[in-house]
């Protein structure tokens, strides 16, 4: 990974980059920006062993946290606790800006990002039928 810090997703229309990993931080946690296009996001998910805490940098970032849905504003941001539903989305018309912060760290959300992100890169991920998150 100190190779390739910055990654891009032209399915999800997002790019990575990870700040701080899980060897960077003895395991305490994973830092990463996301820069995210608009009409781009995560559909709704859950994580069991980490938090996940959004920071809005640039434009707006809508979250989901159990059943309401925030827009974030720059210097603004919201918690996902482990097993509480969530997802994350551009609306804003523009690029927006975040920081993602998991505590622990996760290596294995490291992982998969790399992974997933690489599939999509070379094409082997077809882009998901979109559908409304209320």
């Amino acid at each position: 990974m100190e190779n390739n810090r910055r990654i891009y997703n032209p399915v999800q229309k997002d790019y990575v980059t990870f700040l701080k990993t899980s060897a960077d931080t003895n395991g305490e946690y994973t830092l990463v920006e996301v820069e995210l296009a608009d009409g781009g996001g995560v559909g709704l998910h859950y994580h069991k062993t980490y938090s996940e805490k959004f920071i809005c940098s640039e434009g707006e970032l809508q979250v989901k946290l159990d059943k309401s849905i925030i827009t974030l504003q720059p210097k603004e941001s919201s918690i996902a606790e482990p097993n509480v539903n969530h997802f994350f989305r551009n609306r804003s018309g523009k690029t927006c800006k975040f920081i993602v912060e998991l505590r622990p760290a996760s290596r294995g959300f490291e992982q998969s990002l790399q992974i997933g992100y690489g599939l999509a890169r070379d094409g082997k991920v077809k882009k998901m039928v979109s559908r409304k998150i209320n």
